[in-house]
């Protein structure tokens, strides 16, 4: 309901990104997935990335396949390890997952700071990977290091957005708060359902308890019942034995 909510919010969020974070933090606690969806959502407000952004790499295909994070599904900023199993995450990305759920989010097992450790070789090929310029109306093409280091401040087509940094921080502030007492109003509302099905379980659980020693009651008594039945058959038995028996030697004795 929650995750619900919230994408609503949010509307223009990529249905692929949507399943990933679901992937996510399908297994984290509410608090640990309410941390990070308002992470995410406050990096895609103000367009920032854990990652590098597929759309400047000139092959995306291979990119993706090659060095996307299975977190940002992003390229790889700042690529780590996990020692363990090998799988490589944007450092900010796993940074966040280790403060909510120290699993690996792509094979799930448990992991820690000690077991994470730079990818210096994955980074060099990522920073010689062939990117386009990210402003529009620009034609450069080159290694990803060197538009970081040097195009995209000289770049002429670049777009100063400065003057509406205050009012998109403003705005995004009162999205965040907005969105923290729907998040408040909901888990109440957890807490609530929670307290009011546990009491219903309870109930149900002594309704059940009772009727289930009813019933044993019940089938005791059929047996006792059915005891004393079989009692009274064996002794009118017993009882027809003896009438045959005496009538048997009375017919003797007057035969005699």
């Amino acid at each position: 309901m929650i995750v619900t909510t919230i994408w609503k919010t949010k509307p223009n969020v990529p249905s692929r990104k949507r399943g990933c974070i679901a992937g996510v933090v399908g297994t984290l606690r509410l608090g640990s997935v309410i941390q990070l969806i308002l992470r995410l959502i406050f990096c895609m407000a103000r367009n920032d990335h854990s990652g590098y952004p597929l759309k400047w790499f000139k092959d995306q295909n291979a990119t993706r396949n090659a060095y996307e994070c299975a977190i940002c599904l992003e390229v790889l900023k700042d690529p780590v390890q996990v020692r363990d199993c090998g799988h490589q995450f944007c450092a900010l990305c796993i940074d966040d997952i280790l403060k909510t759920d120290p699993r690996c989010p792509t094979c799930r097992i448990e992991i820690s700071d000690v077991m994470i450790f730079e990818d210096h070789a994955a980074r060099r090929l990522i920073k010689q990977l062939v990117v386009n310029c990210c402003n529009a109306g620009c034609s450069w093409q080159g290694c990803l290091g060197s538009l970081l280091q040097s195009h995209q401040n000289n770049c002429n087509f670049s777009i100063h957005r400065g003057n509406n940094v205050d009012e998109k921080v403003e705005k995004l502030e009162q999205t965040l708060e907005t969105l923290m007492m729907k998040i408040s109003t909901l888990e109440k509302k957890y807490e609530e359902d929670s307290k009011e099905l546990k009491l219903k379980y309870e109930q149900d659980s002594k309704e059940l308890k009772l009727k289930h020693e009813q019933d044993i009651k019940e089938v005791k008594l059929k047996l006792e019942q059915s005891e004393n039945r079989w009692q009274l058959l064996e002794e009118k038995q017993r009882e027809l034995c003896e009438k045959e028996k005496k009538t048997a030697d009375l017919r003797k004795e007057r035969f005699f």
